[in-house]
């Protein structure tokens, strides 16, 4: 599995705020309560797809009738977008340097999402950053989009613990190799051969010669979709390979085996193959605008709220880099979500008679981005932002624009030096919230924005 680095923000946007004058321990802890910690989701939508220019591109791209690759300008935005990155780490100031950061991607795994996102991690952060796939993250799957089930270009892969995702390197190397070197010659960049060598370095040797798999992180309920359908297709292919082995035996053949998949359009049956090697995508067909906003309401649940459910889906690599943040940090920073204080604050619901419990963020601040599709954007901003956006309302989202939204994240909370004297001496009784802290409730930051593209599309209609 091809992981990456994740990297939290609390410790970047606490230097953010350090500058502060001195002051005695309990205006110090005043203090450290008031700085106000933030998550902070970018929704890309994917470049320019190959087949809303090029209506004959599968007689060059092996690739399912579903799952096109980006085209030229669709690359070319993509790049953009992480010289976007790329030029805000090189800035002077703390603040706007954090502007160039990102803690990890999460990928819906149609092919052009996955070609954008890797475009984006080369250039801007030199392929190291940490990419998941998350197949709720997919495309609409209506029946006026698809008129039958998608089959993606890459598979998914499950091994006793953990569910990857492989793209097709093949067709990615096709396409990156050939288009790094088309940037070197254009003087409209004037990028830095070096760099660019470096990033045909990265696919040629990394990607292309080991064929990585990412790491699937979604829900649950998705993870048992997705292994029933793999096991669906096990049993589909050694069934055909027993019956082709029986084939050959029987016209005195060789010991070759050859598996073969076919296609079918029933809809109870959208797991097996298509002639173009295409696989299942995680979604189940057909779907409805409200079953779009049931799974994108699921996708924000899953790498953002604390519950015990979402916390079990977090890949070890992500509670790793948690572990090794929370080392840099100040000791008064404390995890809100220990046992001992989510043991009081049921206590205090029921003295109070409440059901709610109180929100907590999955994790220490974030900037994740979502690399996803149109569709799947529109419905994020209904979700997360309601009184922003109606959920019967429609706006456009144009190819690998940028769409912001924030919220505060209490993951820590703050103890007093008084308080970890008492820890020491056994009282476990450390600082909760109390019970009136208000829900963590989304803003928007930026919608659709495109200022970081020269390469913008004009569509035309007939």
């Amino acid at each position: 599995m091809d992981v990456g680095t994740v990297h939290l923000m609390t410790s970047v946007q606490y230097a953010q705020v350090a500058r502060r004058p001195s002051v005695d321990q309990h205006q110090h802890y005043q203090w450290l309560q008031s700085v106000a910690f933030t998550d902070e989701l970018l929704l890309l939508r994917h470049g320019e797809r190959l087949d809303h220019v090029d209506r004959a591109w599968r007689n060059t791209t092996r690739l399912p009738e579903n799952d096109p690759p980006l085209s030229t300008a669709g690359r070319r935005q993509a790049l953009e977008t992480g010289l976007m990155f790329l030029r805000q780490q090189q800035r002077a100031k703390v603040r706007q340097r954090a502007q160039g950061m990102l803690s990890f991607m999460l990928v819906s795994p149609f092919h052009r999402c996955i070609e954008t996102a890797l475009i984006v991690n080369l250039v801007g952060f030199h392929g190291k950053l940490a990419i998941f796939v998350d197949p709720l993250l997919s495309d609409w799957h209506s029946p006026k989009v698809f008129p039958r089930p998608p089959r993606l270009g890459g598979q998914y892969i499950c091994t006793a613990n953990t569910i990857g995702f492989r793209p097709k390197w093949e067709t990615l190397g096709t396409l990156l190799v050939p288009f790094f070197r088309s940037i070197l010659l254009d003087e409209h960049y004037a990028l830095e051969e070096t760099m660019v060598e470096e990033w045909i370095t990265t696919v040629e040797k990394h990607w292309l010669r080991q064929e990585p798999s990412f790491l699937v992180w979604t829900s649950a309920s998705a993870r048992e979709l997705l292994k029933r359908s793999m096991n669906v297709e096990a049993e589909r292919t050694e069934h055909t390979s027993n019956s082709n082995r029986n084939s050959n035996s029987n016209s005195g053949g060789g010991n070759n085996l050859t598996i073969t998949t076919t296609t079918t359009n029933n809809n109870n049956n959208n797991n097996n193959s298509s002639s173009g090697g295409g696989g299942f995508s995680g979604v189940s067909y057909p779907e409805n605008a409200s079953s779009l906003m049931r799974r994108v309401s699921e996708a924000i649940r899953v790498h953002f709220d604390g519950g015990a459910a979402e916390r079990a889906t977090v890949p070890a690599c992500v509670w790793e880099a948690v572990q090794q943040e929370a080392q840099r940090l100040p000791r008064v920073f404390v995890p809100r979500s220990t046992a001992t204080q989510q043991q009081q604050q049921e206590e205090k619901e029921k003295e109070k008679g409440k059901q709610q419990q109180l929100d907590t963020a999955l994790l220490p601040p974030t900037r994740v981005m979502m690399v996803t599709h149109a569709d799947v954007v529109s419905a994020v901003l209904k979700h997360c932002c309601p009184k922003y956006h109606g959920v019967d309302s429609g706006f456009s989202v144009p190819y690998c624009s940028l769409t912001g939204i924030s919220r505060r994240n209490n993951f820590y909370c703050i103890k007093s030096d008084k308080l970890s004297s008492e820890e020491k001496s056994g009282n476990r009784k450390i600082a909760v919230v109390s019970a009136g802290e208000p829900p963590l409730l989304w803003s928007v930051i930026a919608e659709t924005s495109t200022t970081h593209l020269q390469t913008t599309i004009l569509l035309q209609y007939s």
